[in-house]
């Protein structure tokens, strides 16, 4: 997971195991709870970016077939039921 700072930098900030449920989305050993993620998309196939705390994320992954449009499919399914 990458962190895009104010200045348009970015740096690695978790590395790991990628997972969701109802309630959390967990990068290594960093937790977002999903009420707090402002905003998710796509970017290629292999990308994810969102929004959580006033700070902008990037998810990558070193898979080349890593599916972001699952994680972000989940995350509108969920918001929609809140």
């Amino acid at each position: 997971r990458r962190k895009v700072d104010q200045r348009h930098r970015s740096m690695v900030v978790a590395t790991g195991k990628l997972s969701m449920n109802a309630e959390l989305l967990t990068i290594g050993d960093h937790v977002f709870k999903i009420d707090e993620i402002s905003d998710m998309a796509q970017v290629g196939a292999s990308r994810v970016v969102f929004s959580a705390d006033g700070a902008h994320y990037e998810l990558r992954s070193v898979a080349p077939y890593y599916c972001g449009r699952t994680y972000r499919t989940i995350y509108q399914l969920l918001k929609k039921t809140r």
